[in-house]
């Protein structure tokens, strides 16, 4: 399993014995091969809505803790995936909100032992509202929620896709051997 990256935490923090706390239970997490699906999946997906979105690259990332200026705490990340979006200028929010909520939900579908993919929505869904307000501060919480509850049903919708199930299971077994390195 791959060393935690510490780096983006002020240097006054990155020896707290919380954060070797944090480590050792994250990797004892990943040990579990139930875990390992239920994130590569998860974030496989997210993946393919990236990609479906414009995305020109997906870039595995993590371990790693960061640390969150509003919380005013050390955060962790065990993987999450990133992307290039090459000369893309603009992503509307039904195609953001897609691939942000896709991760839980596919989670949910594929990993049914998963005990993280409710935690999943909620950070997610942290990230899409932030994302919203970031570009458009003047956007209502009914007009966030109506964004988002359309891609629900979009991604709950695709879960019978076939082309689009063969691409996460795909993608998740690239993440998985990511893990596993």
């Amino acid at each position: 399993m791959r060393a935690f990256d510490r780096s983006r935490v002020p240097v006054e923090y990155r020896n707290l014995p919380l954060l070797d706390q944090m480590e050792a239970e994250s990797i004892a997490q990943l040990k579990d091969p139930n875990y390992r699906w239920a994130i590569a999946t998860h974030e496989a997906a997210h993946g393919v809505y990236r990609l479906r979105a414009g995305a020109t690259k997906l870039i595995y990332v993590g371990p790693y803790f960061f640390y969150d200026i509003e919380a005013k705490t050390v955060q962790k990340v065990v993987a999450g995936i990133s992307s290039e979006w090459g000369s893309l200028t603009h992503l509307d929010f039904k195609n953001v909100a897609r691939y942000c909520g896709a991760g839980w939900i596919w989670e949910k579908e594929v990993c049914p032992y998963s005990t993280d993919a409710e935690a999943s929505a909620d950070r997610d869904r942290a990230v899409f509202d932030a994302d919203v307000h970031r570009v458009h501060p003047d956007a209502t919480n009914e007009e966030i929620q109506m964004y988002w509850g359309r891609a629900e049903a979009e991604v709950k919708a695709d879960l019978q896709n076939l082309e689009i199930r063969s691409q996460i299971e795909k993608l998740a077994l690239d993440f998985k051997k990511f893990l596993e390195d």
